[in-house]
């Protein structure tokens, strides 16, 4: 292929397998953050970084590619590319589009640590919130059966801190998410480490709840104003009470002054909003991009981009009903019309491809058997954070409280 933009050539190519690593909290190392629950190439509690990337699972995900198969475990990439959204594989192209012309040209199937110029860590599963789209694994305020989640390091395996000084020269993309990074000393040593070898030009990217702009007496935005090339994805799935109870721990004005504090400071900072979307918030998102709209945290000069939740599998948009679907078909076309008509046209046109792309998610079929472990869990959190769910998100009540009387 002569032209990496061409994506119509690469239906099923993903170039993540070649030029990066995804280290989660627990040592396991994988192409992305998207497989790594499902498959994973080796860990670094057992094997050194080079021969997790090419052991046989690694090679066999790589000899796939080159033959233009989708792995199996790339299923969430491949629900977006057939509903003709955007997925970290399509992004992955774009980003890599010289990495790309290079591999199909040598068509290896092994690689070298030498190789990776994109790093996607996760320091450790330290979080203040308790997400109910998240869990123990990836929050150690989250419940685990009855008791507080443990505090998972990366750094803790044989020698974190010398691979990842081997690794700063070489890279040239960085994705940090957590847990929460703006709690984590490892995730400032890192940056720090980064800046005091030079490596200011490295583009990165973050995910953050935001709920803090520094640790103890470090301050990450200072960091930040040292990074020219910075994304931030910020963890909003709703607006005020709606936002606090999806992601608990939220204080709702907090999340909106440390947005605007960011906007002022570190100006340069492309911040993003990112919610994650689930059959719990999908009726609510219209009104949040009002609000969000209304305050002035969504403008022209940041993102929108969704997070379509695929796992676990009984919050996915795919356990709606079609009458709820036809709900959230009206209410994003009223917010449609909304934006038309209230918002300028530049905001405009930014947000309603988003929004298209987000209603053709639906496209994947019904899963009605998960709509009872749905009121399992949501009844099961109620009870335990002293909730009501469905007080905030009242178009879930039939689902909830209607449905189970005639099954």
């Amino acid at each position: 292929m002569d032209d990496p933009q061409d994506l119509s050539q690469l239906e099923n190519f993903c170039i993540l397998p070649w030029v990066q690593a995804h280290l989660n909290q627990s040592g396991a190392v994988a192409p992305c953050c998207k497989v790594v629950n499902d498959f994973a190439y080796g860990n670094l509690k057992e094997s050194d970084l080079q021969a997790a990337l090419n052991s046989p699972g690694a090679v066999e995900m790589r000899r796939e590619l080159l033959a233009g198969k989708s792995p199996a475990v790339c299923r969430e990439c491949k629900a977006l590319d057939r509903a003709g959204t955007p997925s970290l594989r399509t992004d992955s192209l774009k980003y890599h589009p010289v990495a790309v012309v290079q591999v199909l040209a040598e068509r290896s199937e092994v690689v070298s640590v030498k190789d990776l110029t994109s790093l996607d860590i996760r320091f450790s599963n330290l979080c203040n919130f308790k997400c109910r789209s998240c869990g123990p694994e990836y929050s150690s305020s989250w419940e685990a059966s009855g008791t507080g989640s443990r505090h998972v390091q990366l750094s803790k395996v044989d020698h974190f801190w010398p691979l990842m000084d081997s690794l700063i020269p070489q890279l040239q993309h960085l994705y940090i998410a957590g847990g929460e990074p703006s709690l984590d000393s490892d995730h400032f040593e890192f940056l720090k480490r980064l800046i005091a070898k030079g490596r200011k030009d490295i583009h990165v990217a973050y995910n953050s709840n935001l709920s803090k702009l520094s640790l103890r007496n470090h301050s990450w935005l200072e960091d930040l104003r040292q990074l020219p090339s910075v994304r931030l994805g910020i963890s909003v799935d709703g607006a005020g009470p709606q936002a606090e109870v999806l992601r608990k721990g939220t204080v709702w004005t907090e999340i909106v002054d440390n947005i605007r504090t960011l906007k002022t400071e570190a100006p340069h900072v492309q911040l993003i909003l990112n919610p994650t979307v689930s059959a719990m918030n999908i009726f609510h998102l219209p009104d949040a991009i009002r609000n969000w709209i209304a305050t002035g945290l969504l403008t022209c000069d940041m993102d929108l981009q969704f997070n379509i939740l695929f796992k676990p599998a009984y919050l996915s948009l795919n356990i709606l009903n079609p009458k709820e679907r036809e709900l959230v078909n009206q209410r994003f076309a009223s917010l449609r019309l909304w934006l038309q008509a209230e918002v300028s046209s530049d905001l405009a046109h930014k947000l309603l491809p988003q929004i298209d792309f987000l209603l053709q998610s639906f496209a994947e079929e019904l899963h009605s058997d998960l709509r009872k472990q749905f009121r399992y869990v949501t009844f099961a959190l109620d009870r335990k954070r002293e909730e009501s769910f469905v007080k905030h998100f009242p178009e879930h009540f039939e689902m909830l409280y209607v449905e189970p009387l005639n099954e």
